[in-house]
């Protein structure tokens, strides 16, 4: 039965415990399949599927009596979930693939890939995003380009920095700026940077130039800078082919909604 978004349980019930079931590994694929994260079983059972549990990455909680099951459900979803799970629990109207496109996008950073995190208009992603801080705590951040203060390319450069806590005063010399930036992300081991509403860069063109991307590009070939970015339209598509960026290799990654 599912409990909640995110969270199911499945057992049989005989003079106050929570006994075995058959056919748990049908059940946990069945979860999995539903984009279930926790999962409440009986005790009896935990063995018979503790190493396919481990490659759905879900959370098992064993129980026993059944007041075991009461008091965990008595905590709330969204206690319990964030006591046992780093991770944040995301709304009601989550498409089923959350987990596994966060579990993607988490792989392709560790590696030190840029993604491109294509997401349909009605879904929201920003919850998703902002959790990635807790996988990467020293070296991800986000700028949003639906801040004003993105609106020129002096103003990207300075809160690129800022999401990295670097308070640096930003040149108004022309270029000035890219060497600062390159400058000073050239010195930490590497920058995690999710630019979200990507799509805005199409009618920036003339205020962010080539010059801007290529000095993105300048820090993304020894992986000294890796891209998270989220628009609604695939990359191939939003830049033209002169784009520095465009013949970079840029894993897409696509968010989808409910069928």
């Amino acid at each position: 039965r599912v409990l909640a978004p995110y969270l199911a349980c499945f057992g049989s019930y005989e003079d106050g415990i929570i006994t075995r079931v058959k056919g748990v590994r049908e059940k946990v694929m069945a979860a999995k399949e539903r984009g279930i994260r926790f999962l409440i079983l009986p005790q009896p059972n935990v063995h018979e599927v503790q190493s396919l549990i481990a490659e759905c990455s879900i959370i098992a909680y064993p129980v026993g009596p059944l007041k075991e099951v009461l008091e965990c459900i008595a905590k709330g979803l969204t206690g319990l979930l964030q006591e046992i799970l780093r991770d944040p629990i995301p709304p009601d109207d989550v498409p089923p693939d959350w987990p596994s496109v966060r579990n993607e996008i988490i792989q392709n950073l560790q590696r030190n890939e840029s993604v491109n995190l294509v997401v349909p208009r009605t879904i929201k992603s920003r919850q998703l995003i902002n959790g990635l801080r807790d996988d990467f705590p020293a070296d991800f951040g986000i700028v949003d380009l639906q801040s004003p203060a993105t609106a020129t390319r002096r103003g990207f450069v300075t809160e690129i920095l800022k999401a990295f806590g670097i308070p640096v005063a930003i040149p108004a010399e022309p270029g000035e700026d890219l060497v600062v930036l390159g400058d000073m992300l050239s010195e930490r081991p590497v920058s995690r940077l999710a630019l979200l509403h990507f799509d805005l860069v199409k009618d920036r063109e003339k205020q962010y130039g080539n010059d801007l991307f290529a000095a993105l590009r300048a820090l993304m070939e020894p992986r000294k800078l890796v891209l998270l970015i989220q628009s609604r339209t695939h990359l191939a598509k939003l830049l033209p082919s002169d784009n520095p960026l465009s013949p970079f290799t840029i894993n897409p990654i696509e968010l989808r909604g409910r069928e």
